[in-house]
This record gives C-alpha cells, structure tokens and sequence, in this order.
C-alpha cells in the first residue's frame, strides 16, 4: 500500500499554492530571519506553544538555547513538559506551563495519542491525518483533561511582550493566534503549522496576517510570517 502523505491530504491553501517552498530552503529562511531578529534586538522574547518536548525537528530550539530568548513554553502533556524542562534546564527567563490555548472556558475535549509521548490536539481529525504511521491510531486515542488559557492573557500574566510566536499545535495554530491581538502589538515574527488548516481556514489566516501587513513565507507543512522590518537586507 502506497503510503500518503499528511502534506498530500492537506487541504491548505499554502500546501496547494505553487511557490511553496522546498522544506530545508524553508529551515534556512527561517534561521536566517531568526538570527537577524536577534542579532537586531540582541535579546529575544518569545512564547512558544505545542513546544512538545523541545527536541526534535523543533526551529527555535537553537536560538533558545544561545541564552539570549526569553518567555513562555507551553506545553500540556506533561511526559512531554518534562522533557521540555529537562531539555533548557539552567537557561534564564524560561516560563514552562502546562496548558493548552483556547479562546474560552468551554474547550472541546483534548485528544492525546495513548503511547505517543508529543502526539496530541484538541483537533481528533488533525491527529487522525496520522493514521497511516500507527496500526490502530483510533484504538489509542484518549481524551485528557487540560487547562487552559488565552494567549494574549497567558503573555501579560508573565509580562512578556513577544517578538517571535512560535506555534505546533496540530490544528488549531488559528485558533491560538486569534486568542492573541495581532492588530495592537504586532509581533515581527510568527511561525506556525497550517497543513491541519482546511482550505476556509487557512485562507482566512493568510488574509488576516497580510491585512496586517505581513510577508508570508511558508512550505508545505509550516508558514513564516514576518513583518517586514524583521526581514534580512537581501546581502545577508
């Protein structure tokens, strides 16, 4: 059996769009404008959320650790939280917390993936994308209890005003950034997962952050939004 692909069942506008780019071309850009924020600022704060257990294919992992960023991981498994903990231990400033982001009291339930230590959403369709990497993914799906909060609440509670939002969170990256005011603090660099999005969705995201005036770089799994002062002289 032909093994298809999360990025060939995507529904996204950017995944179907023709100048996606290629994903290490993408990785490069994405350090690329990473590295010259911070060189810019000399000091980064950031929250990142679904930051899972730090390790991995994650992208600003090595910018964290270089001591300089500062602000929030959010994660809410907690086998995966203390991995996380455990991979920036002794870094300053770094605030772990152990919840999911939702606009209001009333979440849907959270699905985790019984046996999968970073797997989970409150999107069961997003984790079902999976499917053909498990034997019975629907057998190990369990619902979990999590807190929650709103971004832009979780940020002011810390005191963190964000330069980079960084964002895994299996299908619902829309749904946390529209817990967060874009149009009052527009934070310079936002990175998040869209192939989950549906086609309405991710149009959607994509129209918000250009009304915004954002530059969209993206692959067929993940999307850079940059304002364009965050950008690289094109010499760099």
């Amino acid at each position: 059996m032909q093994y298809i692909t999360v990025a060939e069942r995507s529904e996204s506008v950017f995944t179907l769009c023709d100048d996606a780019l290629p994903k290490r071309e993408f990785r490069r850009r994405v350090e690329d404008v990473l590295r010259y924020l911070t060189n810019r600022l000399g000091r980064i704060a950031f929250v990142q959320v679904g930051a899972n257990d730090g390790a991995g294919d994650d992208m600003v992992n090595a910018f964290v650790k270089t001591g300089r960023w500062h602000g929030i991981l959010v994660e809410p498994l907690p086998g995966a939280m203390a991995s996380l903990q455990q991979e920036y231990a002794g870094l300053p400033r770094l605030h772990f917390e152990q919840l999911a982001i939702w606009p209001d009291d009333n979440p849907p339930a959270f699905w985790q993936v019984n046996g999968a230590s970073v797997l989970s959403s409150f999107s069961r369709e997003a984790i079902m994308m999976h499917a053909a990497k498990y034997e019975d993914l629907a057998a190990m799906l369990e619902p979990i209890e999590v807190q929650t909060e709103r971004l832009g609440g979780l940020c002011n509670r810390h005191g963190v005003i964000p330069e980079v939002i960084a964002m895994d969170c299996e299908g619902n990256d829309d749904v946390v950034l529209s817990t967060f005011d874009l149009a009052a603090n527009r934070v310079p660099v936002i990175l998040f997962e869209h192939v989950f999005l549906s086609s309405e969705r991710s149009a959607a995201l994509r129209d918000r952050l250009e009304g915004l005036g954002y530059r969209l770089l993206f692959d067929r799994h993940d999307c850079l939004a940059v304002q364009p002062a965050a950008l690289p002289p094109l010499s760099e």
